[in-house]
């Protein structure tokens, strides 16, 4: 039975404050993972910070507050994003695959197949899945949070052995550290 980790990575822990990414934070997942994957064990990540990496080319811009304009951040962020992802990954030898889901993909059956069926074939090739939330077209992670739930979804899916997440927030909370410190 193989093992499959799936594994989340927050966008403050892959992004400073100016939307910079964490060179030595990302080289040091991708070396991780990439480890594990030349081991034989399946890999998918899901990645946080294609609106902070957005917000970080727009010069002088605070970070916006209306979903169009986050939306139109993390257009400008993904690719950005994921272009490192690959080259990290490339350097490791191992292939890294860019996949954008929405909470449609994960509900109506027939995407979920698909997604589902993508993302196993992908794994079986020894590729690393890069999955985010298409925020373009997909509002739903910019309002209600971020993409723990996706990671918790994605790793049903697949039927992950575990699922990591990777933060800056310590220990558990049992409600919004946001709203009630």
């Amino acid at each position: 039975m193989d093992t499959v980790y799936s594994v989340k990575i927050g966008s403050n822990t892959l992004t400073d404050e100016r939307g910079n990414l964490r060179e030595n934070v990302l080289a040091g997942l991708v070396a991780q993972v990439a480890a594990l994957a030349k081991a034989g064990d399946k890999v998918l990540v899901v990645s946080s910070g294609a609106i902070s990496c957005g917000l970080g080319l727009i010069p002088g811009k605070g970070r916006p507050t209306e979903t169009v304009e986050l939306q139109a951040a993390s257009a400008i962020g993904q690719g950005r994003l994921f272009h490192r992802y690959y080259r990290l990954f490339a350097d490791a030898g191992v292939t890294a695959a860019q996949v954008l889901l929405t909470s449609y993909d994960i509900e109506a059956r027939s995407q979920y197949l698909n997604a589902r069926n993508t993302l196993l074939k992908l794994l079986d090739w020894g590729v690393v899945p890069i999955i985010n939330e298409n925020d373009t077209t997909s509002p739903d992670e910019i309002r209600y949070g971020d993409n723990d739930f996706l990671a918790a979804q994605v790793s049903i899916l697949v039927k992950a052995n575990q699922l990591i997440l990777l933060t800056d927030t310590d220990g558990l909370d049992t409600s919004d550290p946001a709203v009630d410190s």
